[in-house]
Order: structure tokens, then C-alpha cells, then sequence
């Protein structure tokens, strides 16, 4: 018999959930603990997401065609997806934030061991610690696919891996992507760029980074980029 998600939830303006535990769910397609499709605003707060596994995307989450989304003091943590690890959004119009959260131990089957985002106007991620995740495709702690604007901020991502590139973060597509204040060490990619793949883009910016220990069998141990400028 197939199995949904613990929160499953068709259109609506808003969803919203605080303090709340949701953990040890499965499902047989996309989100193991929550599912929205349609859904204007999803907001989480004080969340604790883990263990949760899904055959589809979105080990813990899946989002998609949706206004905005935001997402803050939450642990998401050993969630199992195959896009998306912990989570899975797609097609975000304006805007999705992650603040203040711990994204550990998650793995995708495909990319994305943490998160995996397609075409969101505006992805942040702010003062997080996102470690120990694992793709078996791109992007070992985040994958970025389309959209405006990449924003990552006051992170710490270490001992992520991918099969492919990108052994934290993979970006293709995204027009602009701003890294600053962040501490990038221990991740690995089997491709092209040990802790950054940036492609298909405007600009690349890197600020106050620190890089260490990083590798990759094809091209740039610490980054690959493929862009206008950087």
C-alpha cells in the first residue's frame, strides 16, 4: 500500500506550522513528512524534520509552484530523498529562506544531499550548519537549478559529498550567486568542483570564504565555474 506524508496539502494561501516534531515518516512518491503543491506561503518555524524518507524527492519536505516559502530554526537531520535529501522545492516564484537550522546526515539518490531547489526566484540560505550530507548525482549539500538569485550566507558546510560535481554546492542555470562569510572544508566531489560547481550563470561572488581541504577528481579541488564573470 502506498504511504503519504505526515502533512499533505493541495493549494491554499498559507501553511503553517511551529514547534512542532515530525519524524520517522515515509512515502512512496514525494515528501516523507510534508508534501505542498499549489500552496501560496509555507512557513516553518521551530521544526524538528528527521528521519524521514521518501521514494521521490523531498526526504523530509517537498514544495512546489508556490509564491514563497521560509524556513527557520529547524533540524533536518538523516533524511533519506531522491532529489533532495531533506528537501525538495520547485518552481518557488519569488522567494525561499532557510535561516538558523541544521541540515546533517541527509543523502539524495539523486543531487541534492540536503537541499534541491528548481527554479525559485530567490534562494537564501543564512546561518546554517549543513554537514555530512550525500548525492549520489550533483550537489553533496545543495543543488540550484534556475532562478535569479543564490544567496549563501553564514554557513558552515562541511564533510558533504557527491557522486558528481559540486561536492557541497552545485549551481546551473542561477544567474547570480553571492557566497559570503562561509567556512567550506572536507567535501569532496567525484566530478568537477570539490565545494563549488557554478555554471550557466551571470556571475559568481565569493567573500571572506574560507576553502580548505577540499577535492575533486575532474576540475577544481576547492571550485569550478563556468560563467561571464566571478
Amino acid at each position: 500500500m502506498a504511504s503519504r506524508p505526515k502533512v499533505y496539502l493541495f493549494g491554499g494561501e498559507l501553511l503553517s506550522i511551529a514547534e512542532v516534531q515530525i519524524s520517522g515518516n515515509n512515502a512512496t512518491s514525494n515528501g516523507g513528512a510534508l508534501y505542498s503543491s499549489g500552496t501560496r506561503a509555507v512557513q516553518l518555524d521551530s521544526l524538528e524534520m528527521s528521519s524521514n524518507s521518501a521514494l521521490g524527492a523531498g526526504g523530509a519536505m517537498f514544495s512546489s509552484n508556490g509564491l514563497n516559502i521560509t524556513i527557520n530554526n529547524v533540524e533536518m537531520n538523516d533524511n533519506i530523498g531522491g532529489s533532495g535529501g531533506a528537501l525538495s522545492v520547485s518552481n518557488i516564484s519569488d522567494m525561499m529562506s532557510i535561516s538558523v537550522a541544521n541540515m546533517t546526515g541527509n543523502s539524495a539518490k539523486g543531487s541534492g544531499g540536503a537541499v534541491f531547489a528548481s527554479n525559485v526566484g530567490s534562494l537564501l540560505l543564512s546561518s546554517l550548519n549543513v554537514s555530512g550530507n550525500v548525492a549520489t548525482q550533483d550537489g553533496g549539500a545543495v543543488f540550484a537549478f534556475g532562478g535569479q538569485r543564490l544567496t549563501i550566507t553564514r554557513v558552515y558546510i562541511s564533510g558533504n559529498s557527491a557522486s558528481g560535481s559540486g561536492g557541497s554546492v552545485y549551481s546551473s542555470g542561477v544567474l547570480d550567486a553571492i557566497v559570503n562569510h562561509l567556512n567550506m572544508s572536507d567535501n569532496s566531489a567525484l566530478g568537477s568542483g570539490g565545494a563549488i560547481y557554478y555554471a550557466d550563470g551571470n556571475s559568481l561572488t565569493l567573500s571572506d570564504v574560507e576553502v580548505n581541504e577540499n577535492s575533486a577528481l575532474g576540475f577544481g579541488g576547492a571550485v569550478r565555474e563556468r560563467c561571464y564573470d566571478i
